[in-house]
């Protein structure tokens, strides 16, 4: 965990020595790199400080589909995820390219131009040697992959979760706009299941969950300042 703040401070520490030594044009890289890297490690973060609440979510989702009880309904279900799926895999191989891109770019500078570089600059430097050069790579790796992901899982989940909670609207309104309302126990128990269903479906919305999170973050601010 400490690998990743380690990794950010070498980079700002090396753009600011390059700016004091008034070299900061060649190290634009790396200043950009940082930015979205900072917010990388926050909402990686914030997903583990989160994560039995994203869990628990997830976990309400996926057991509110027996309700698609109908061919109609399983067919509502796997059309709404299969948009889902798409999102999800258009966005991982899209930022994996690019973190792909990062990566293979000092080897091929070394194996083509006989260069040593860095994916990032960072402080302090090893490329004296190619030993120092291949340490540093495999320092960098890890963090830099970690850091691309964490910039856009966060925001995939979001949107994947609300696609799910979508996809379970839409089986809810089927649902509604074919119930025959009869006084029957048939039409009044399909009622209460609806009922139950709707209640559910707004337990587990991602705004309700990001107030309970924010709300349990002010009460324990409050409860600093009393003390």
């Amino acid at each position: 965990m400490l690998y990743l703040p380690y990794l950010l401070m070498s980079m700002i520490i090396q753009g600011f020595l390059k700016f004091a030594e008034g070299d900061i044009m060649q190290n634009l890289f790396t200043i950009f790199a940082a930015g979205p890297g900072m917010l990388g490690l926050f909402k990686f973060i914030n997903v583990i400080i989160y994560r039995k609440q994203l869990k628990s979510v997830m976990d309400r989702l996926s057991a509110m589909f027996p309700e698609a009880d109908k061919p109609v309904l399983q067919q509502i279900a796997r059309d709404s995820l299969k948009r889902t799926w798409i999102l999800f895999t258009a966005c991982v191989s899209v930022f994996s390219a690019s973190i792909i891109d990062w990566l293979i770019r000092p080897p091929i500078t070394a194996l083509i131009h006989h260069e040593k570089t860095r994916i990032v600059d960072t402080w302090p430097v090893f490329l004296d040697t190619w030993l120092q050069w291949f340490l540093s790579y495999l320092l960098q790796c890890p963090g830099i992959v970690l850091l691309g992901h964490s910039n856009y899982m966060y925001d995939v989940i979001y949107f994947c979760t609300s696609d799910v909670i979508l996809c379970h609207f839409k089986l809810l309104n089927y649902k509604l706009k074919h119930m025959v309302l009869t006084d029957n126990e048939k039409s009044t128990n399909e009622l209460i299941s609806c009922v139950k269903y709707y209640t559910n479906l707004l337990g587990v919305r991602m705004c309700r969950m990001q107030f309970i999170c924010q709300n349990g973050l002010m009460q324990k601010h409050q409860t600093k300042k009393r003390f």
